[in-house]
């Protein structure tokens, strides 16, 4: 469990500086620390600073999982097995944001929607940066 908690962390941060640079590169704020910390914040600063300290804990989250599953299904390498479970993590997820006209970040204007294309793509990218990391971290923890 451990492992997996210390690959996804590495995941989540090599995903927060993803997230940095695609949002001046596609010219698009969806800023993931803002929808997480956004429901308890109520400005930019502190939603994003909540934010991190839920995503941090979801990386970490998430990497214990992987762990625990996929990364004993198949013989592929770590990065790719990485991959594939942070895009089925992320198509289960996504349709929650289905609801985010109620979420507080988006109706107060904080945030943009994330019901775009540049969303849905700047989401797919930092997923398989995530999960490539976390893959190949965990991979070289466990010598898998």
């Amino acid at each position: 469990m451990r492992d997996g908690a210390i690959a996804g962390l590495a995941g989540g941060a090599a995903m927060a500086v993803c997230q940095e640079i695609d949002m001046r590169v596609f010219r698009y704020p969806s800023d993931d620390f803002v929808l997480l910390g956004g429901v308890f914040g109520k400005n930019r600063g502190t939603s994003r600073r909540i934010g991190m300290v839920m995503h941090t804990v979801n990386s970490a989250a998430v990497g214990t999982v992987y762990g625990l599953t996929a990364a004993n299904v198949s013989s592929l390498p770590g990065p790719v097995k990485g991959i594939v479970f942070a895009l089925i993590e992320n198509t289960v997820l996504y349709p929650l944001l289905l609801a985010e006209n109620r979420h507080p970040a988006i109706k107060s204007g904080l945030l943009v929607t994330y019901r775009s294309k540049t969303a849905f793509a700047q989401e797919v990218l930092r997923h398989i940066v995530f999960g490539a990391v976390t893959g190949a971290i965990y991979a070289r923890l466990t010598r898998r």
